[in-house]
């Protein structure tokens, strides 16, 4: 689940609320403290009601979510519990393997796409580009990036 975008407020008391929410929800996500409305009502100065937090779109996505994000955790904690540490450190093991993995491949390509981009800057720069993506669709928005970079 994405985190709400912040909308804009017409007072500042407004934002500093929003923040202290949002300072309230983190904190409870890292104590383990259920979330729920009337707690982070309880927890933050300047509510009085759960209802100033569930008539906002904003602060009921923010609760929604913070809870949804601590679902996640409570069940991997579950999941933990129930596996053996033997099988718990293998499968941390396997997975510290795969991000090892997926990074010297990131590492290989990032490196192969710059060569990539100094061969074509050798050959003829935009122009080459031009020839080569003037057949896909996104063509027209690359156009004008390139013409608008080679007028400069």
């Amino acid at each position: 689940m994405i985190k709400p975008a912040k909308p804009p407020r017409r007072n500042n008391q407004s934002t500093l609320l929003d923040e202290c929410i949002a300072q309230a929800l983190e904190s409870m996500l890292e104590q383990d403290a259920d979330i729920t409305h009337r707690a982070v009502v309880r927890a933050v100065d300047g509510l009085s009601a759960p209802s100033s937090i569930t008539r906002d779109s904003y602060r009921r996505c923010l609760v929604e979510h913070y809870q949804a994000v601590q679902a996640e955790r409570r069940g991997w904690v579950n999941r933990i519990k129930k596996a053996s540490q033997e099988t718990t450190i293998a499968q941390l093991a396997a997975k510290n393997r795969r991000i090892e993995e997926l990074e010297r491949k990131v590492a290989i390509l990032t490196a192969s796409h710059k060569a990539m981009i100094l061969a074509v800057g050798e050959m003829g720069g935009v122009a080459a580009w031009r020839r080569f993506f003037e057949s896909y669709a996104l063509m027209p928005e690359l156009m004008e990036l390139s013409s608008t970079s080679v007028e400069k």
